[in-house]
């Protein structure tokens, strides 16, 4: 859809998304679209971390991760006493994907809070993102219509389906 707007498009897909690759290409993007893993301090690209010290100074892009937990703040938790004490490795701000790619130059960054925000969960709403975004929406637009969008999916998928829909929570639906 962005080739078909006009727009210049680079897919790195499988061993040539790694890390390096997306970082050397970052620079010269208007929108950046990632479907991956993700966690508070990275992008899970092929091979390693996508990390704030990678990032390279970034055009006003718009970034879109259909990942989990990129833009939270949440500490890790960890138990070495097989789960009877718990202890926490805290995360600081900067240190945050998402956030560390708006202070590097991005307009904005739409990601997840939490392993559990659907609308990042799948490539499919990242594709629904980029034609909302090439039809003339804002940003802030084109999240909203996602958010509806999963929410009635999530609602009709419940009401027809509570098997599938409780796969489609854990991330485990086909």
């Amino acid at each position: 859809l962005l080739e078909e707007a006009g727009y210049g498009v680079k897919i790195l897909s499988g061993e040539k998304a790694h890390g390096d690759a997306i970082a050397a290409a970052l620079p010269q993007a208007d929108f950046f679209l990632y479907t991956g893993h993700g966690g508070p301090e990275s992008l899970h690209t092929h091979g390693r971390f996508l990390t704030r010290r990678e990032l390279p100074p970034l055009p006003p892009l718009v970034a879109f991760a259909s990942a989990c937990s990129t833009v939270a703040v949440d500490p890790h938790w960890y138990s070495t006493s097989d789960g009877l004490d718990w202890d926490c490795i805290p995360v600081s701000a900067p240190e945050v994907i998402g956030l560390a790619m708006v202070e590097k130059g991005a307009v904005c960054y739409v990601g997840g809070m939490t392993l559990e925000d659907l609308q990042y969960s799948t490539p499919a709403y990242g594709i629904f993102m980029e034609a909302l975004l090439v039809k003339g929406c804002s940003t802030g637009e084109a999240v909203r219509a996602v958010r509806h969008f999963v929410s009635l999916y999530a609602s009709m998928l419940q009401q027809k389906s509570p098997e599938s829909y409780y796969c489609y929570q854990q991330g485990t639906a086909a």
